[in-house]
């Protein structure tokens, strides 16, 4: 692996402007190319943002393994956001609060 001061958004646009019809992420209903993950990553990631997340915010997220769960974990990266994925069946702080790690979130998404 090669240290690379590029930035997660950086390094996915390049790799969607490469492989953008190329099958990404599927489940056993669905699938999203490269260029549909990245273009729904950066639809949530302003989205969030206008809600004020961003560059360091602490963000507990709760989403089963899905398609969503991908675009969200991208989102949140691209803004540089800290995040935490929770357990998707308790609630997200209880889960945070039965782990012991200290996270103090400021956004909580479900």
């Amino acid at each position: 692996m090669t240290e690379t001061n590029r930035s997660i958004y950086d390094i996915f646009a390049d790799f969607a402007a490469e492989n953008g019809e190329k099958r990404f992420f599927f489940d056993e209903e669905r699938s999203f190319t490269v260029a549909e993950t990245f273009n729904s990553a950066i639809l949530a990631a302003n989205r969030m943002s206008a809600l004020g997340v961003g560059e360091g915010s602490r963000v507990a997220f709760r989403v089963t393994r899905s398609l969503e769960g991908a675009v969200l974990y991208f989102a949140l990266a691209f803004l540089g956001a800290v995040s935490a994925m929770t357990d998707p069946h308790n609630s997200a702080l209880g889960y945070i609060e039965n782990t012991g790690v200290p996270f103090e979130p400021e956004f909580i998404l479900t």
